[in-house]
């Protein structure tokens, strides 16, 4: 056994101590993390799929910025955690709103948007309009108010835009409202949601509404 004194640990002033360095964490990581959580919004519609695509620029953003700062920001893990949030899930939205746009219209229809019944320069109504004349297309829009009666309706119209819409115009064009006939035993109820509607389609370009369907399916 030793006799000698033990050696007592010098204390070390503290102006010779290293200095911590205090790192932010970088707010676009979070940022980037936050636009990926509420990115799941974007599965109810395809006008939200913005939010992921935020979410990927703010998250990569976030990882240039610490990579240039590495002594000022921190938060790496969690701009990758919301680089990848925000790429999964808006991967997972686009293909989820892809398979609904397809499945939505029935065996049988064609898909017809507004575009294809708008005239061009010096058209009275587009060819396109002509061609789809006496076949069985599938159609959206928003029901104009139809008077009194609004439940039990046989015939009604439809528009691009909502009534009452304060970005949209007043009163849209004559080859912008297709006059929809029911047939059969079929009847609907005024809605204010958007209307999925397929039937024959039926062009008069001299009729005050030009654009009317034969409609077997409304929903």
């Amino acid at each position: 056994m030793s006799d000698s004194p033990p050696i007592l640990a010098q204390a070390v002033p503290e102006e010779s101590r290293p200095a911590v360095r205090y790192r932010a964490v970088s707010r676009a990581a979070i940022a980037g993390v936050v636009f990926g959580a509420v990115s799941v919004a974007a599965f109810f519609s395809g006008y939200l799929l913005l939010l992921p695509l935020i979410g990927v620029g703010t998250s990569w953003f976030a990882l240039r910025r610490i990579q240039e700062q590495p002594e000022e920001l921190t938060g790496r893990g969690i701009a990758w955690a919301g680089l990848g949030l925000s790429a999964g899930i808006g991967m997972l939205c686009s293909a989820w709103l892809l398979y609904w746009y397809i499945r939505e219209v029935p065996p049988g229809y064609v898909r017809v948007d507004y575009e294809d019944l708008q005239p061009g320069p010096g058209e009275v109504l587009p060819q396109r309009a002509f061609e789809l004349e006496g076949r069985k297309i599938f159609f959206k829009g928003f029901m104009l108010a139809p008077g009194r009666r609004q439940t039990n309706l046989k015939e009604f119209d439809i528009a691009p835009a909502q009534q009452g819409c304060q970005f949209c115009p007043a009163q849209p064009k004559r080859t912008e409202i297709v006059h929809v006939m029911l047939t059969g035993e079929l009847r609907t109820d005024y809605s204010i949601h958007l209307m999925r509607v397929g039937g024959v389609l039926k062009v008069d370009p001299y009729a005050p509404l030009p654009y009317s369907i034969e409609a077997d399916y409304v929903r």
